[in-house]
Protein backbone atom coordinates (compact mmCIF):
# COMPACT_ATOMS: atom_id res chain seq x y z
CA UNK A 1 0.00 0.00 0.00
CA UNK A 2 1.14 3.65 -0.73
CA UNK A 3 -0.15 5.50 3.05
CA UNK A 4 -1.49 9.58 2.61
CA UNK A 5 1.95 10.61 3.36
CA UNK A 6 3.30 8.84 -0.02
CA UNK A 7 5.43 5.99 2.36
CA UNK A 8 5.09 2.42 0.46
CA UNK A 9 4.71 -0.45 2.45
CA UNK A 10 5.00 -3.98 1.00
CA UNK A 11 3.77 -6.83 3.52
CA UNK A 12 2.69 -4.34 6.01
CA UNK A 13 -0.25 -1.98 6.14
CA UNK A 14 2.11 0.25 7.99
CA UNK A 15 5.04 1.72 6.27
CA UNK A 16 7.27 3.76 8.87
CA UNK A 17 9.93 4.92 5.48
CA UNK A 18 9.83 5.94 2.37
CA UNK A 19 9.95 2.42 1.31
CA UNK A 20 9.14 -0.24 3.95
CA UNK A 21 9.29 -3.86 3.39
CA UNK A 22 8.45 -7.05 5.80
CA UNK A 23 8.23 -10.87 5.85
CA UNK A 24 8.80 -12.88 8.86
CA UNK A 25 11.33 -15.08 7.51
CA UNK A 26 13.82 -13.99 5.29
CA UNK A 27 13.09 -10.82 4.08
CA UNK A 28 14.81 -10.34 0.44
CA UNK A 29 15.24 -7.34 -2.12
CA UNK A 30 16.46 -8.48 -5.17
CA UNK A 31 17.70 -6.68 -8.43
CA UNK A 32 18.38 -8.58 -11.55
CA UNK A 33 19.12 -7.84 -15.14
CA UNK A 34 19.43 -9.61 -17.95
CA UNK A 35 22.77 -11.42 -16.87
CA UNK A 36 23.49 -10.59 -13.67
CA UNK A 37 21.76 -10.79 -10.01
CA UNK A 38 22.17 -9.56 -6.47
CA UNK A 39 20.21 -9.37 -3.07
CA UNK A 40 19.76 -7.75 0.21
CA UNK A 41 18.28 -9.38 2.77
CA UNK A 42 18.08 -10.78 6.34
CA UNK A 43 19.26 -13.98 8.43
CA UNK A 44 16.44 -14.13 10.60
CA UNK A 45 18.02 -17.15 12.24
CA UNK A 46 21.24 -14.47 13.65
CA UNK A 47 19.66 -11.07 13.06
CA UNK A 48 22.62 -10.86 10.08
CA UNK A 49 22.18 -8.28 6.89
CA UNK A 50 23.43 -9.97 4.11
CA UNK A 51 24.69 -7.75 1.03
CA UNK A 52 24.93 -11.17 -1.37
CA UNK A 53 26.23 -10.60 -5.02
CA UNK A 54 24.86 -13.53 -6.46
CA UNK A 55 26.80 -13.07 -10.13
CA UNK A 56 30.46 -14.27 -10.33
CA UNK A 57 31.33 -10.68 -10.24
CA UNK A 58 32.72 -7.42 -7.60
CA UNK A 59 30.68 -5.76 -4.78
CA UNK A 60 31.85 -2.04 -5.29
CA UNK A 61 31.95 0.77 -3.00
CA UNK A 62 31.32 4.03 -4.54
CA UNK A 63 31.55 7.78 -3.16
CA UNK A 64 31.06 11.06 -4.83
CA UNK A 65 30.96 9.04 -7.88
CA UNK A 66 34.29 7.39 -7.53
CA UNK A 67 34.97 3.58 -6.62
CA UNK A 68 36.46 3.57 -2.78
CA UNK A 69 36.57 0.28 -2.02
CA UNK A 70 35.67 -3.45 -3.80
CA UNK A 71 35.74 -7.03 -3.14
CA UNK A 72 36.30 -9.10 -6.29
CA UNK A 73 34.73 -12.75 -7.08
CA UNK A 74 37.62 -13.98 -5.04
CA UNK A 75 37.15 -12.53 -1.78
CA UNK A 76 40.17 -10.08 -2.31
CA UNK A 77 39.31 -6.74 -0.86
CA UNK A 78 40.88 -3.59 -2.66
CA UNK A 79 41.27 -0.12 -1.11
CA UNK A 80 42.48 2.32 -3.17
CA UNK A 81 43.08 -0.38 -6.11
CA UNK A 82 40.51 -2.48 -8.51
CA UNK A 83 42.93 -4.92 -8.49
CA UNK A 84 43.69 -6.46 -5.21
CA UNK A 85 46.55 -8.96 -5.42
CA UNK A 86 45.80 -10.27 -1.88
CA UNK A 87 43.45 -10.93 0.96
CA UNK A 88 43.80 -7.13 1.64
CA UNK A 89 45.46 -4.85 -0.79
CA UNK A 90 45.50 -0.92 0.09
CA UNK A 91 47.12 1.88 -2.69
CA UNK A 92 47.20 5.13 -1.06
CA UNK A 93 45.53 8.19 -2.48
CA UNK A 94 46.72 10.41 -5.27
CA UNK A 95 50.68 10.93 -4.53
CA UNK A 96 50.33 10.20 -0.92
CA UNK A 97 53.29 7.87 0.48
CA UNK A 98 51.11 6.67 3.48
CA UNK A 99 48.54 4.17 2.30
CA UNK A 100 46.78 3.58 5.65
CA UNK A 101 47.35 4.24 9.69
CA UNK A 102 46.50 1.89 12.58
CA UNK A 103 45.97 3.68 16.11
CA UNK A 104 45.00 2.43 19.14
CA UNK A 105 43.86 3.89 22.00
CA UNK A 106 46.32 2.57 24.43
CA UNK A 107 49.78 2.82 25.02
CA UNK A 108 51.18 0.54 22.08
CA UNK A 109 49.54 -0.82 18.66
CA UNK A 110 50.56 -3.65 17.28
CA UNK A 111 50.53 -5.81 13.83
CA UNK A 112 49.78 -9.45 14.81
CA UNK A 113 51.18 -11.87 12.21
CA UNK A 114 50.34 -15.49 12.48
CA UNK A 115 50.74 -18.51 10.38
CA UNK A 116 50.01 -22.26 10.95
CA UNK A 117 52.90 -22.84 13.16
CA UNK A 118 52.61 -19.84 15.24
CA UNK A 119 50.64 -18.70 18.51
CA UNK A 120 48.09 -15.19 17.83
CA UNK A 121 50.18 -12.80 19.45
CA UNK A 122 53.69 -14.48 19.77
CA UNK A 123 54.84 -12.60 16.47
CA UNK A 124 53.76 -8.62 16.31
CA UNK A 125 55.50 -5.50 15.26
CA UNK A 126 54.35 -2.41 16.85
CA UNK A 127 54.80 1.12 18.77
CA UNK A 128 55.31 1.65 21.92
CA UNK A 129 55.92 5.24 23.16
CA UNK A 130 57.62 6.23 19.88
CA UNK A 131 59.41 2.97 19.72
CA UNK A 132 59.06 0.45 16.91
CA UNK A 133 58.95 -2.93 18.74
CA UNK A 134 59.33 -6.28 17.67
CA UNK A 135 58.23 -9.73 19.54
CA UNK A 136 59.26 -13.60 19.18
CA UNK A 137 57.73 -16.39 20.83
CA UNK A 138 55.25 -14.22 22.89
CA UNK A 139 58.47 -11.35 24.17
CA UNK A 140 59.88 -8.28 23.09
CA UNK A 141 63.35 -9.52 21.27
CA UNK A 142 64.06 -6.26 19.78
CA UNK A 143 63.47 -2.30 19.37
CA UNK A 144 64.87 1.13 17.94
CA UNK A 145 63.73 3.53 20.26
CA UNK A 146 63.09 7.28 19.97
CA UNK A 147 66.70 8.40 19.63
CA UNK A 148 66.97 5.98 16.88
CA UNK A 149 69.32 3.01 18.83
CA UNK A 150 68.68 -0.87 18.11
CA UNK A 151 67.94 -2.64 21.23
CA UNK A 152 68.01 -6.44 21.16
CA UNK A 153 67.36 -8.54 24.15
CA UNK A 154 66.70 -5.66 26.60
CA UNK A 155 64.07 -2.39 26.28
CA UNK A 156 65.95 0.11 27.76
CA UNK A 157 69.95 1.32 26.79
CA UNK A 158 71.31 1.44 30.29
CA UNK A 159 74.52 0.25 29.95
CA UNK A 160 73.23 -2.30 33.52
CA UNK A 161 70.68 -3.93 31.86
CA UNK A 162 71.76 -7.36 29.83
CA UNK A 163 71.46 -7.24 26.10
CA UNK A 164 73.35 -5.35 22.76
CA UNK A 165 72.72 -2.07 21.85
CA UNK A 166 73.94 0.18 18.36
CA UNK A 167 73.74 4.22 19.24
CA UNK A 168 73.18 6.10 16.11
CA UNK A 169 76.27 7.33 16.82
CA UNK A 170 78.16 4.26 15.56
CA UNK A 171 78.53 3.45 19.04
CA UNK A 172 78.27 -0.32 20.38
CA UNK A 173 77.49 -2.17 23.99
CA UNK A 174 77.11 -5.27 24.58
CA UNK A 175 76.17 -5.66 28.56
CA UNK A 176 76.48 -9.54 29.74
CA UNK A 177 76.13 -10.85 33.20
CA UNK A 178 79.29 -11.00 35.30
CA UNK A 179 81.69 -13.80 34.15
CA UNK A 180 80.04 -14.18 31.04
CA UNK A 181 82.11 -14.79 27.78
CA UNK A 182 81.93 -12.65 24.68
CA UNK A 183 81.95 -14.87 21.60
CA UNK A 184 83.14 -13.55 18.11
CA UNK A 185 83.11 -15.34 15.22
CA UNK A 186 84.72 -14.90 11.41
CA UNK A 187 84.04 -16.42 7.92
CA UNK A 188 86.60 -19.31 8.42
CA UNK A 189 84.29 -20.82 11.68
CA UNK A 190 86.94 -19.36 14.19
CA UNK A 191 85.21 -18.22 17.34
CA UNK A 192 87.22 -16.40 19.62
CA UNK A 193 86.11 -16.40 23.26
CA UNK A 194 86.76 -13.89 25.77
CA UNK A 195 85.28 -11.74 28.45
CA UNK A 196 85.81 -8.68 30.33
CA UNK A 197 86.95 -8.11 33.72
CA UNK A 198 84.88 -5.44 35.98
CA UNK A 199 88.47 -3.47 35.59
CA UNK A 200 88.36 -3.46 31.90
CA UNK A 201 91.14 -5.96 31.40
CA UNK A 202 90.38 -8.55 28.95
CA UNK A 203 90.21 -12.49 30.16
CA UNK A 204 90.42 -16.06 28.69
CA UNK A 205 91.18 -15.32 25.42
CA UNK A 206 91.19 -18.26 22.97
CA UNK A 207 90.55 -19.40 19.13
CA UNK A 208 88.39 -22.79 18.36
CA UNK A 209 87.58 -23.77 15.47
CA UNK A 210 84.07 -24.89 15.54
CA UNK A 211 80.85 -24.49 13.98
Amino acid sequence: RIDSSGQVGIGTSSPSETLHMFKATYPIFKIESTSYNSTLGIDTGNGNLVLNNVSNAGLLFNTNNTERMRIDPAGKVGIGTTTPSYALSVKGLGSSTVPASFESSGSSSWLMLKDSGTTLGNVRVGSSSNALVQYAGGAERMRIDSAGSLLVGKTTSAGNVQGFVAHGSGSLISSVPSGNTYHVKNTNNDVFTFYVGYTGGIYNYQSLNVN
